[in-house]
């Protein structure tokens, strides 16, 4: 029984000893343990009194909390590194890395692609063609505004000078009254050439179908039928189109996963700050206790932990 309680009494002791570190106390003294527990519960020789100048020292040593979130912040794994957090450290940083290697690589992916399908709408679409069928066609229309829409259709068109790209030769804004006018299957109105919405709205609505170089021309209508009419040059596009959406949505996710590792790593380094400074206040003393067995001491301790 005297030996069972004695091997409880060092277990529990040895488990209190590697948590142990030095910590800032009220008291003159402070007692510091061998980290030996047999040692250090039966000769009192291997005690150390530390004295003040030594304290000061050790509290010279502890860790910001704020600094190190803010570090992190900056930097994922620095306020770790700070902290002397340093496998957590690494952790962080290399995913920081990654996160940005991954955001550049798609992101340019994404601009190679956009040049890719901007090239062929240059080529492919025209917004003269599209214009000259909504002229020819437009007697046959139901449309908002007929009076409108019939005195600007043959305005839209400003020069016949082929040597001009398609989008040089319009006038925008009448093109674009043009388009309110109709109405009905006319959705949007075309925005101007080098918009972004320019190249997606050619892509993406049938309204704009007609501009494609192999578009069936001698096709009148303009809000009934859509698949038959859509030219293949039209779905390629679109796919093209979508590829470069893709590969900016991968570039997306991956600032958005550098954004929370910066605040994830910027949590943890305060945390890590603040388990550096973790002190346990420790103070030990021997009692007398007597059985049937004789007499023996047992170790009587009190911990404080203060973060």
């Amino acid at each position: 029984m005297l030996k069972c309680k004695y091997v409880l009494g060092i277990c529990v002791l040895q488990l209190i000893l590697i948590l142990e570190s030095n910590s800032q106390t009220s008291v003159e003294e402070k007692y510091f343990f061998s980290g030996n527990a047999r040692i250090d519960l039966f000769a009192e020789q291997s005690v150390i009194i530390v004295s003040k100048q030594n304290r000061k020292e050790i509290y010279s040593e502890r860790k910001s909390p704020l600094l190190a979130a803010g570090l992190s912040f900056l930097l994922p794994g620095v306020g770790e590194y700070y902290s002397e957090s340093y496998w957590k450290s690494g952790i962080f940083f290399v995913a920081e890395v990654t996160g940005i290697t991954f955001g550049l690589i798609y992101n340019q992916k994404g601009v190679d692609q956009t040049k890719y399908y901007q090239s062929i709408a240059n080529k492919e679409w025209s917004v003269i063609k599209y214009v000259e069928w909504c002229k020819e066609n437009l007697s046959g229309w139901d449309v908002n505004d007929r009076i409108i829409a019939e005195d600007l259709v043959d305005e839209i068109i400003t020069s016949n000078n082929v040597s001009l790209p398609p989008w040089q030769r319009i006038d925008w804004q009448k093109l674009n009254a043009f388009e309110r006018a109709v109405g009905g299957g006319f959705s949007h109105t075309l925005p101007r050439y080098g918009e972004q919405q320019y190249f997606e709205l050619i892509g993406k609505y049938q309204q704009f179908r007609a501009g494609w170089s192999d578009f069936d021309s001698t096709f009148s209508g303009y809000n009934k039928i859509y698949d038959l009419t859509v030219s293949p040059k039209f779905l390629s596009y679109s796919k093209e189109r979508g590829k470069a959406n893709d590969l900016y949505s991968v570039s997306k996710r991956a600032v958005n996963l550098i954004l929370l590792n910066h605040l994830l790593s910027s949590f943890d380094a305060a945390w890590s700050a603040s388990l550096f400074n973790a002190q346990f206040s420790t103070s030990l003393r021997f009692e007398q206790h007597r059985d049937l067995l004789g007499v023996y001491e047992l170790p009587v301790m009190k911990m404080k932990i203060v973060f």
